[in-house]
Parts: structure tokens; C-alpha cells; sequence
């Protein structure tokens, strides 16, 4: 039953944000008479309570949530066949506020693309190239949306807000759900990667700069690109920096910022190992 399902994998995305166990030790103390609990390095203390790390309050509910769910789910399937779309969106909702604290925005007026790794643009194409041909996917919003052209060095990655595809019409049916689920596939270069921390490590090294034409898709896709890296390192810090770019393209091009027009002869897969390759490329050039 979808419900029970979805039950199930909200427990169990719950389940995985609890970290390791861990014991922690006082101060060094001097060596008792009788006995003592030996810490890190040879140290001897009284050992402390051990505790769980890691896990949001967000994530503690799905864990209690879920299992719930699933069991009412399968004691009561008919009167809870929509349950799961109600908790669905909600999830996705106190997700999103949570990853607000993941992901920082940056006015294009103190944006510095040389202090990143990599700016990945998620617009489409004629905005990216803005070659002045055809007509402005985005015109009725801006009409010279499509006249700014981009970042010198930005790599040109719809893929990341589009749920795979380059092209709009490709990414009409896209949820946040199914973005996050490519985003790994398209990140790790695998389909359906089993240990994402492994995948995805040389992402954590990557500080990430998401532009866009005014700082919206942007936004969005740096927030489900942190969710990404917080599931594969849940307890690891520093986690990679990520932000997102306020005002976008536009602001960038009408504060007199240079610009790069054209779509790239070769751009690099956006899997985390090439785009860390590509980083370490350019350092040498």
C-alpha cells in the first residue's frame, strides 16, 4: 500500500539521521587507587553518560511518525489510503524550513565567484547562452531575461532543477522528491547509489555557488543539494558551504559585472569526482 510505504521510508530516513554512539570522558584525572575508566589516549577519567549525536528535531518526528503511519496503515488501509500525501507535503514543507539553516543567501553585489569551487547556473538554455535567437523562454517575466548572459565560469547545470533534463518542457513534472533522488544519481554518476557518503565525498570538499536569473530556482536547488550531503554526512562538520545567490544573473549584470555569453563547447559531468577534477584543473592552469 502506498501509505505503508511511505511509513516505512519516513522511518527509515528517520532511523538513518541517528549518528554512531559515542563515549566522552571528563578531564584527566589522576590515576585512583583502585580501578579507573581509561579515556582517549591513555587519559583516565570517570566516563560520561553515553549519548546519541546527530538528528534534527525534524527527523526524530519522521522517525516516530513513520513507524506509526505504517502500522495504521496496515491495521486500517481504507480510511488512511491519503494519509500519506497529507504527511508527504508536510514533510517536504518543515524539511524546506529546516534546510533554510543549511543554505545562505549572497547578494549578487557581494558575490565573488574565485571564492568557490564551482557556480553551477540551473537556468535554460537561452538564458544561459543568451544569444539573442529565437524567443525568451522566460520573457513574459522578464523580457530581456535572456540578454544577460552568465557568470564567467559558470558551469551550465539545469540538470540540478530540472530533474535531469536540460530542457524546461523536460522538467515540467519534477517534484522535490524525485529532484532529490536524481540529484543523487546525477551527483554520484551511479543509478540508485547504495553508500552515498562514498559517492558523494568529494562533494563534501566543494564549496557551491547556485545562480539563477534572480535567485529563486537557485535557491531551490541549493536547499535540495544540502538535504543531499546532510542525508550522505549526517554527522560530519564542517559540511560543504553552500549558498545561493540573491537578485541572480540580473542584479550581476546590471551592477556593470562582466559577463560570458554562449553555450560551452565542453562543460564537465556534474558527477562530484569531475567537478572536483575540473576545480583542481583550472587551479593549475
Amino acid at each position: 500500500l502506498p501509505c505503508a510505504r511511505w511509513g516505512g521510508r519516513v522511518a527509515a530516513m528517520g532511523f538513518a539521521a541517528w549518528g554512531p554512539r559515542r563515549r566522552e570522558y571528563e578531564a584527566p584525572l589522576p590515576p585512583p587507587e583502585e580501578g579507573g575508566a581509561e579515556g582517549p589516549a591513555g587519559a583516565v577519567g570517570r566516563p560520561l553518560r553515553r549519548r546519541w549525536i546527530g538528528a534534527g528535531a525534524w527527523k526524530v518526528c519522521s522517525l516516530t511518525f513513520g513507524c506509526l503511519l505504517a502500522l495504521a496503515c496496515l491495521a486500517r488501509p481504507p480510511s488512511l489510503d491519503k494519509l500519506h500525501i497529507v504527511y508527504t507535503e508536510w514533510f517536504v514543507r518543515s524539511r524546506s524550513a529546516w534546510l533554510d539553516e543549511s543554505v545562505t543567501e549572497v547578494d549578487a553585489a557581494e558575490f565573488r565567484p574565485s571564492h568557490f569551487d564551482a557556480v553551477l547556473d540551473v537556468r535554460h538554455a537561452d538564458e544561459y547562452a543568451s544569444n539573442g535567437t529565437g524567443s525568451c523562454s522566460i520573457a513574459a517575466e522578464d523580457p530581456e531575461g535572456c540578454s544577460y548572459g552568465h557568470v564567467p565560469g559558470a558551469i551550465w547545470a539545469p540538470e540540478l532543477f530540472q530533474c535531469g533534463a536540460c530542457s524546461p518542457e523536460g522538467g515540467l513534472d519534477c517534484s522535490a522528491e524525485r529532484q532529490e533522488h536524481v540529484d543523487a544519481e546525477i551527483l554520484s554518476g551511479h543509478r540508485e547509489p547504495r553508500n552515498l557518503s562514498v559517492a558523494l565525498s568529494a562533494c563534501r570538499r566543494l564549496r557551491v555557488a547556485f545562480i539563477c536569473h534572480s535567485g529563486v530556482r537557485s535557491l531551490t536547488a541549493a536547499k535540495w543539494y544540502a538535504a543531499l550531503l546532510a542525508e550522505a554526512f549526517p554527522d560530519r562538520e564542517p559540511r560543504a558551504e553552500v549558498i545561493s545567490v540573491r537578485g541572480g544573473t540580473r542584479d550581476w549584470f546590471r551592477l556593470g559585472r562582466p559577463t560570458e555569453f554562449g553555450l560551452p563547447h565542453l562543460r564537465p559531468n556534474l558527477t562530484c569526482a569531475a567537478l572536483a577534477l575540473w576545480v583542481s584543473t583550472a587551479l593549475e592552469q
